[in-house]
């Protein structure tokens, strides 16, 4: 004899019923919330982190030992070969990154783009001993501006501005980098930022003429580049005739050949060994 149902246990039945499909929906919701969370914590603990810290950017800021530049030739030599014989005995960061600003001078006063080689390696030795070294990294960014790897040096700049969006030589260099691949719009914003800081930089007069010049202003481009060989006293001769050759130049490639022969007749005359 079967045992007829009652509405009470009817009603229980299809609760249940109704209850399993929420339970599963419960069940692949806190699943899914639980494998997302873990892939998260996941997809964090392999991203690398940042190349640069907050303590990085206070050790550049009290780094002694300012980089060498236009030294007289003869000066020059000699300092390379006292650091060269340094760093081969016992190679510390501050001599490395020194020789690299010998380097650097060397290949403006030669023209020889071996001495950028040099102080490439000498910077990514240092590199190696402290990979925090700020100051190691925005010079190899600007090495490599010089040797036209302008990927790599946005990468170091970039690593740089993400934690120390203020310093001076990679906001320069990064500009220098993006100028050259044609981002004149992110170049732009990395010079209005130096020229907030020293309008008047010679260095800064060059980016702000280099520019002008991409962007068709030839006239400006000029006169900015003037401006900045002017500002140099001419018995810094090395550095006066590195930029009344740079005036020299951008004249005579804008056509203004008068101007462009009165620069380079002047800087000949300041350094007339330099190439």
């Amino acid at each position: 004899m079967t045992t007829a149902e009652t509405p009470t246990q009817r009603s229980d039945d299809d609760t249940a019923a109704r209850g399993k499909p929420q339970q599963r929906r419960a069940f692949w919701f806190l699943l899914a919330a639980g494998v997302l969370v873990a892939s998260t914590y996941l997809i964090a603990a392999l991203q690398p982190g940042p190349r640069f810290t907050s303590e990085d950017v206070r050790i550049a800021t009290v780094a002694s030992r300012p980089i060498p530049s236009f030294l007289p030739r003869n000066e020059l030599d000699r300092q390379i070969s006292t650091f060269e014989a340094r760093v081969a005995g016992s190679p510390e960061v501050l001599d490395l990154r020194f020789l690299a600003g010998l380097y650097i001078d060397r290949a403006r006063a030669s023209g020889d783009p071996t001495n950028l080689l040099q102080a490439e390696a000498a910077l990514e030795q240092a590199l190696e001993q402290y990979e925090g070294d700020i100051l190691a990294a925005t010079m190899l960014a600007q090495v490599r501006v010089s040797l036209h790897d302008f990927d790599g040096a946005i990468e170091l700049t970039e690593a740089i501005l993400a934690v120390d969006p203020d310093r001076f030589s990679a906001l320069a260099a990064s500009g220098d980098a993006l100028l050259s691949v044609g981002d004149y719009e992110n170049a732009r914003s990395r010079f209005e930022l130096i020229v907030e800081v020293a309008a008047d930089d010679p260095g800064v007069l060059i980016r702000r003429s280099e520019l002008a010049w991409l962007e068709g202003d030839r006239t400006s481009a000029v006169q900015l580049v003037e401006l900045a060989a002017s500002s140099i006293p001419e018995f810094r001769t090395r550095e006066a005739a590195f930029f009344g050759a740079t005036a020299a130049q951008m004249a005579f490639e804008a056509g203004m050949l008068d101007r462009a022969l009165d620069h380079a007749e002047q800087a000949f005359g300041l350094d007339p060994e330099s190439p």
